[in-house]
């Protein structure tokens, strides 16, 4: 793949006032995809073309995601913010992304995601959120979610309190919900095995 330099900045200046950090931003206008090259971006640049399809913005130390941050990106359908240093998602975060299909926000350190922060992926398919500080969700986070929805959840060093979730396990158990990346279900810091952990009131 060709990539066209869309974008150069020198991004960062040290305390000393010399120190630089380069940044790259390539555009193949032919596959309409969009990815930072060298360095690392510590907030989601603002030169993302609007007819982009995919952006890649995955192993950056990007910490915080604005609300409309994206909101130009109409044509996005695959958006990879993997990998970075993301502690929280907003309420508004994703707003814009009307056509998105697949959001990568695995292996980031965020604890907490805004409830109704997935309200505006009319067309989200794909939801990756293994290896993450998450411990619990509320179900309101994925009412407005088509279905049925690919979800990862995965992740041995951070466990889900399982009891907080049965929602997502009556989900499961109609279809409406399936485990990605390998068909692994979530870990329970019950201690219990998810498949075999027995819920009670479906609105848990």
């Amino acid at each position: 793949m060709v990539c066209f330099t869309l974008s150069f900045e020198q991004y960062f200046s040290g305390s000393d006032g010399t120190a630089e950090m380069n940044y790259i931003y390539g555009y193949d206008p032919r596959n309409q995809w969009f990815k930072r090259d060298l360095c690392c971006l510590t907030v989601v640049p603002n030169v993302i073309p609007a007819e982009a399809v995919q952006v890649d913005l995955q192993d950056n130390i990007i910490a915080s995601l604005p609300d409309r941050i994206f909101y130009h990106l109409s044509w996005c359908q695959i958006l990879h913010l993997d990998h970075n240093q993301i502690l929280l998602v907003h309420k508004q975060s994703f707003m814009g992304l009307s056509r998105l299909e697949k959001l990568y926000l695995h292996d980031n350190p965020m604890s907490s995601v805004a409830v109704h922060s997935f309200d505006f992926l009319y067309f989200l398919k794909h939801l990756w959120l293994h290896n993450t500080q998450l411990k619990t969700m509320s179900p309101n986070l994925f009412t407005n979610l088509p279905r049925p929805l690919s979800l990862t959840l995965s992740s041995p060093l951070y466990q889900l309190s399982c009891s907080s979730m049965c929602w997502l396990k009556h989900e499961e158990q109609h279809g409406t919900v399936e485990w990605g990346f390998q068909g692994l279900p979530p870990f329970c810091t019950e201690g219990k095995d998810w498949n075999s952990y027995q819920c009670g009131n479906p609105g848990k």
